[in-house]
């Protein structure tokens, strides 16, 4: 048995097609809904565009209304949540963006390690001013290895230890030593 039997003339017709009491072409349809699509599309991208245009209004506003807003917006998401054991990942997420919103601008994090650096130059340079007769060989060495930044033994954190102690203490005593100073000096 064949299938043609089954089907009726308007049926056979794949071109035209009934809908209501007009009569449209496929061809015709398929525009049709070619149209729609295309008019929701750019309907959506309007809408797109507007909210990025709203968005970058909110980029261009005061860094620390943004920061406040994420704030706001991580409280409420908080705020929704009855168990965050399950959302553990999410928080982790939320917390790391805040953090890096509080971090500063690379520019400025240059300058820091720059200070550094130059501080650092600066105390090794002072470090040779003291006289080699002031510290002990061990202290020195320990000194030096923190200076440069070098892996340090147990024994060197022992006595940078000790001399902090004995650098306090010093410390005590100057300052006895300075009232001293104002009084001699009136």
């Amino acid at each position: 048995m064949s299938i043609d039997k089954w089907l009726t003339e308007e049926e056979q017709e794949p071109s035209v097609e009934k809908t209501g009491q007009e009569t449209h072409n496929s061809e015709e349809l398929k525009d049709a809904k070619l149209q729609k699509i295309r008019d929701l599309v750019t309907k959506s991208n309007s809408k797109n565009q507007e909210v990025k245009k709203q968005e970058s209004a909110a980029i261009q506003g005061s860094e620390e209304n943004d920061f406040l807003s994420y704030i706001i917006k991580f409280k409420e998401w908080l705020n929704q949540r009855n168990y965050l054991k399950g959302d553990l990942d999410k928080l982790e997420v939320w917390v790391k963006n805040l953090y890096n919103k509080l971090e500063l601008d690379p520019e400025d994090t240059h300058e820091v390690v720059r200070d550094k650096k130059d501080l650092l130059n600066d105390l090794k340079k002072e470090f040779r001013d003291i006289p080699p007769q002031l510290l002990e060989e061990k202290v020195r060495i320990a000194i030096n290895k923190k200076l440069r930044g070098t892996q340090k033994t147990s024994s060197d954190t022992y006595y940078l230890r000790k001399i902090k102690k004995i650098t306090e203490e010093k410390l005590k005593e100057a300052r006895y030593y300075k009232i001293v100073e104002r009084i001699l000096n009136l």
